[in-house]
């Protein structure tokens, strides 16, 4: 943004083909107590605030910065399905695992709380039969 060009290499930047998706972390000064989005909105419009006067320094004319300002927006805005596009994805991966995790809490509940129990019911009986058959041999193999 210093250079003589403050948007060279800027349709290059948001080229999703070319460039890796990388989080950036943007420390705030701790005097803006905003949520995460709000403080996202705030970094986004500075940010492009000073894309804007740093274009608008090194225009000659108001016209020439409005027609680049306005090649930029287009590139923007032609990468904006791809973004939505991503987004849904994510939304979407986000649910299915939602939705695994929900079908797994009720698998882990329902052996847990019924199936366990059944099972140990079960075998206690198993047992006692077992125990009620020996007993029975036992007295009719002594006669």
């Amino acid at each position: 943004m210093n250079g003589p060009d403050p948007l060279e290499g800027f349709e290059a930047d948001l080229d999703h083909h070319r460039v890796a998706s990388e989080v950036v972390e943007v420390p705030l000064p701790e005097a803006v107590p905003l949520e995460e989005r709000e403080a996202r909105y705030v970094l986004y419009l500075g940010l492009l605030d000073l894309l804007v006067d740093a274009l608008e320094a090194r225009c000659a004319t108001p016209g020439e910065a409005a027609s680049r300002l306005g090649r930029a927006l287009r590139h923007l805005e032609s990468v904006q399905p791809v973004l939505r596009f991503d987004l849904f994805e994510a939304s979407r991966a986000a649910e299915a695992q939602d939705l695994v995790a929900r079908v797994r809490d009720k698998e882990v509940a329902m052996a847990t709380r019924w199936l366990v129990p059944r099972l140990e019911a079960l075998v206690a009986a198993g047992t006692r039969r077992l125990a009620a058959l020996r007993a029975a041999l036992g007295e009719g193999g002594g006669r």
